[in-house]
């Protein structure tokens, strides 16, 4: 090999975060000069140019721990130098399967001692069958499985070889092209490392699905009158789906040229995975490797601790709290004057808001339920056909959730749930979806719909999601595709549509005013002064002890008047008494 810059570019065509050496601890033995000499190569390259490489040394105590951590790390591809493919594999798809880690692989490189081994596909078997019970996927959930020998015509490539991810269950091998190190070129001109997801060239996308409206409806249409095919039946597209979620996987599977095939559950049937591996419905398929894929109103159901007020609050009141008061006496009358005004204005305004509320705020029946802690505090129960509906709150720790959550009852039976809804003491599950329309089940109805009330406060919010095999190759794919299908409107679009399908006419003109919380009372009464009489009263009394104050100030004031008027008169007599009386002594 010429030099390690080439082994650079090499490495380059990757373009991950990081890459995992896994190799024997007798490489070069029994291989090809050539093989020995691009380890040697790699381990300069690494060493000189810092790249992110993860060395993992096959048949050691600890080598399930390193391909854990290189995992955890974020590692995207692989080059295995060893004999026993099968172990490696083994160890990679039981990590993959406990690890947290949500990045896709990308590529696998296999080395291979000669062409032999390919054509016999003694390692493809290997990839492809190691632990058939639990790891015969492997081919469903890796499309860049690749493979490199020395090559026979350039004594300084490597031939490399792939098989066809677009046909099920293929252990079949075509040669892409030669890679050559000394002039870090394909031949032919070929795309190494391309992405095969991009056109699946109609490969079956098996996908379990539930129906609930408006995410997904499912129902037999016929041979060929369908979007998708069924799972045990071999007749061509005679299921059709509709509905938000539906519309999704079916416009990908368009959009990637894949073929979709769809285990529908019924109603309800999201499913449980239990401590002990088993479970049911749709989830365990997924998780059972049934199906690779399942979508229709799934929810994450985790809860987030966060405290009711940020200490920095009650760090503000403090400040505010040990302000020093600085007493004046000079502005005390001023300081009356404000606080009589304060506490008038405070017996004025509750006396009138107190009279309007003795009137206009009396409900019909009783007092109406607006948030969640109004519902916590009240007898009511509430319910709906699925447990689903409380999952996301089970792990609440306020206390009016868990009150709600204590008191919700799973009725499946459709008919007694509307009969229950009719006692006017139970409750009911709607939800609001991104259009800001109201969806609501079979149970309500025309005919009472009217005498139900929605809660000015949410419960919850959460995002609808979709699960699939952990490293499923079109995850990112198709969370790329619902962002654009987001940003281009489709989804809201996708939802009228299917409300427009199930719900009638009267039953969207009844809940719109509950959706957008401006639903009035049957009856409204005009505003007259008979509602306001007690401020009114006290107006008059005011006025009356004022005008009552006034006239006896200015009595007393007439008083003082006429009291010094006398005085004077009296004075002015007693002193000419006295001039008189000095005059005739003398």
């Amino acid at each position: 090999m010429s030099g390690s810059f080439e082994v650079i570019n090499f490495l380059r065509f990757l373009n991950n975060y990081c890459t995992v050496i896994y190799h024997d601890p007798n490489f070069g033995q029994g291989y090809s000069n050539d093989h020995e000499e691009l380890q040697l190569s790699l381990e300069q390259v690494i060493s000189t140019e810092q790249l992110p490489v993860v060395w993992i040394t096959a048949g050691t105590s600890s080598e399930e721990i390193h391909i854990a951590r290189a995992v955890a790390l974020g590692c995207q591809s692989y080059f295995t130098f060893t004999e026993d493919v099968t172990n490696f594999l083994k160890f990679k798809l039981t990590v993959k399967d406990s690890s947290d880690q949500r990045m896709r692989d990308k590529n696998f490189l296999i080395f291979a001692k000669n062409l032999t081994l390919l054509q016999d596909n003694l390692i493809m078997k290997e990839a492809f069958n190691c632990c058939i019970d639990k790891f015969s996927y492997l081919h469903q959930i890796y499309p860049n499985l690749w493979f490199l020998i020395p090559s026979d015509t350039d004594d300084y490539g490597y031939d490399i070889y792939t098989h066809n991810f677009t046909v099920p269950d293929s252990t079949n091998l075509y040669h892409v092209a030669t890679f050559d190190f000394n002039t870090s070129s394909l031949l032919p001109n070929a795309t190494l490392f391309h992405d095969k997801t991009f056109d699946l060239g109609g490969r079956t996308i098996r996908t379990g699905v539930i129906d609930y409206i408006p995410y997904c409806s499912t129902s037999y249409v016929g041979t060929n009158q369908g979007n998708a095919d069924a799972f045990n039946s071999t007749a061509r597209k005679e299921l059709q789906i509709d509905g938000l979620d539906g519309s999704l996987i079916v416009e990908f599977c368009k959009l990637r040229n894949c073929n979709l095939k769809l285990w529908p559950f019924g109603p309800d049937q999201w499913g449980n995975i239990y401590e002990n591996g088993t479970g049911e419905g749709m989830l365990y398929s997924t998780y059972a490797k049934q199906t690779e894929f399942a979508i229709c109103c799934l929810y994450y159901s985790w809860f987030g601790k966060k405290p009711p007020v940020e200490k920095s609050i009650f760090d503000i009141i403090s400040v505010y709290l040990d302000q020093g008061i600085f007493p004046n006496t000079t502005t005390s009358s001023y300081r009356i004057l404000i606080s009589f005004m304060l506490l008038s204005g405070v017996v004025l305004s509750n006396s009138y808001a107190g009279g309007l509320a003795s009137v206009l705020t009396i409900p019909r029946y009783e007092k109406s339920l607006e948030t969640i802690h109004d519902f916590a505090q009240s007898p009511y129960r509430w319910g709906d056909p699925a447990i689903a509906w409380i999952l996301s709150l089970v792990d609440a720790e306020t206390t009016d959730l868990k009150t709600v959550v204590h008191k919700f009852d799973i009725i499946p039976d459709v008919e007694d749930l509307h009969e229950r809804l009719s006692k006017a003491d139970f409750g009911i599950g709607i939800e609001l979806l991104n259009s800001q329309k109201l969806t609501v089940g079979p149970y309500i109805r025309e005919d009472n719909v009217h005498s139900l009330e929605m809660l000015k406060q949410l419960l919850y919010y959460d995002y609808t999601g979709a699960v699939s095999q952990r490293g499923w190759p079109l995850m990112e794919p198709f969370d790329k595709f619902i962002l654009e299908a987001i940003q281009h409107g489709l989804v809201i679009h996708w939802e009228k549509a299917m409300l427009r399908k199930y719900q009638t006419t009267r039953m969207e003109a009844a809940l719109d005013p509950a959706s957008s919380r401006t639903q009035q009372d049957d009856t409204v009464q005009a505003l007259t002064v008979e509602h306001i009489l007690g401020p009114i009263f006290i107006l008059l009394v005011g006025t009356t002890l004022a005008t009552g104050i006034f006239l006896l100030e200015v009595l007393w004031h007439s008083l003082g008047l006429c009291l010094g008027r006398w005085h004077l008169k009296r004075c002015t007599r007693r002193d000419i008494t006295e001039e008189v009386e000095f005059e005739y002594l003398e």
